[in-house]
C-alpha cells in the first residue's frame, strides 16, 4: 500500500482502502535486503515494483532488492504519520501516544514478535490471507 495504485499482485490496492491514520513499520535495510534477494517474489511482482522503482532487469538481486527497499519506504514514509524500525517495536507506545492520543501497556507491546512478516514467518501467512481475501472469506480491510 506504499504506492498509489489500483491493481495489485497481492492483496487490497491502495485505492481500495481508506485509513484515518497510516503508521509506517520499516525493517533494518542490512536484513530486510538480503531477504528480499532471495525471496522468491514471481514475475508479476516484480513487473508491479518495476512501475515504482527504477532499476534494470539484468541487476544483481542484491541491488535490484536495495532499489525496491528503499523506494518502497520512501513511498510509505510519505504516506505516514511516523515511521519506526519494527525493531525498535516500543516505539509504538509513542507515536501512538502522540498522534492518537492512546495509552499502550508497554510490556505487552515487549511480547509481540518483531518477526512477523518476515521470510521465516510472513510468506506463508500472507499467501493465507490472499487466498482467504480472493475467496471472499475474509473481509476487506476498507
Amino acid at each position: 500500500m506504499a504506492v498509489d495504485a489500483d491493481a495489485v499482485p497481492l492483496g487490497p490496492a491502495s485505492s481500495e482502502c481508506r485509513f484515518d491514520h497510516v503508521f509506517h513499520f520499516v525493517r533494518n535495510p542490512l536484513t530486510a535486503i538480503p531477504s528480499i534477494a532471495e525471496a522468491d517474489l514471481s514475475d508479476e511482482s516484480w513487473e508491479f515494483i518495476r512501475k515504482y522503482v527504477p532499476y534494470q532487469s539484468d541487476e544483481p538481486a542484491v541491488l535490484k532488492s536495495a532499489r525496491y527497499w528503499y523506494h518502497w519506504n520512501c513511498a510509505a514514509q510519505s504516506k505516514a504519520e511516523c515511521t519506526f524500525r519494527v525493531e525498535d517495536l516500543d516505539q509504538l507506545c509513542l507515536c501512538l501516544r502522540d498522534h492518537l492520543g492512546i495509552h499502550v501497556d508497554a510490556d505487552r507491546l515487549r511480547n509481540i514478535p518483531t518477526s512477523v512478516n518476515t521470510r521465516r514467518l510472513g510468506k506463508s501467512y500472507h499467501r493465507i490471507e490472499e487466498l482467504l481475501l480472493r475467496l471472499r472469506l475474509l473481509p476487506a480491510v476498507s
